[in-house]
């Protein structure tokens, strides 16, 4: 495997960062403290979703193993997973989807109508970070390399901001919402770290 509108804000960080089942998010840590069951649990959710990880990667330059852990925080790997208003294995809102979907339409990517199509969530999802990616660069934050593991974070952190927090919020949520989309990029790191070790 390859390495590399609106709601309040803080609600729907919120909202992603919880699994599924509504249980409390694991905290964010390095690969190696995961129980084997939580490895395993994981490598099961995604293995579905192989192929199209790394079909959506290689073309939008996303690590397959950040893909893999974008898809697992988001939906815990559920194809139709919902959560308030926002649907999906990327869990994407209706109108952002059908944006996307008809932008790469035009640049001949013909997609499914449904966020619960797997292949057209994560394809989605990838085109979305990667631009997210772009976006960092353009701020001028050093050097970054798609390689390179760590280099994801912000754009993960924007990644969750932009795609579930279009909306004003009162000054003092700003910091609860700031927190929770690095707490969500930390899982998705973690979680792409044990990727690597997924059989």
């Amino acid at each position: 495997m390859r390495i590399a509108r609106r709601l309040p804000a803080v609600f729907l960080i919120l909202a992603l960062a919880l699994p599924v089942k509504g249980c409390l998010p694991l905290p964010p840590r390095p690969a190696g403290d995961f129980t084997r069951e939580e490895k395993v649990r994981f490598c099961q959710a995604v293995a579905p979703y192989i192929r199209e990880m790394a079909a959506a990667g290689e073309r939008f330059d996303v690590p397959e193993n950040v893909l893999a852990g974008l898809v697992y925080a988001a939906s815990e790997g559920n194809p139709c997973a919902a959560r308030h208003g926002f649907r999906g294995l990327a869990l994407l809102g209706d109108e952002e989807f059908a944006r996307a979907r008809e932008a790469l339409a035009k640049a001949g990517t013909v997609l499914a109508e449904s966020p619960c199509d797997p292949k057209s969530s994560i394809t989605i999802g990838a085109w979305y970070l990667s631009m997210e990616f772009k976006a960092v660069e353009k701020k001028g934050r050093g050097v970054l390399w798609r390689s390179h593991l760590d280099d994801w974070r912000t754009p993960l952190e924007y990644y969750a901001l932009r795609r579930f927090a279009g909306i004003r919020v009162v000054k003092e949520n700003i910091d609860i919402a700031r927190r929770q989309e690095a707490e969500w990029a930390d899982r998705v790191l973690s979680y792409a770290e044990v990727y690597m070790a997924c059989e």
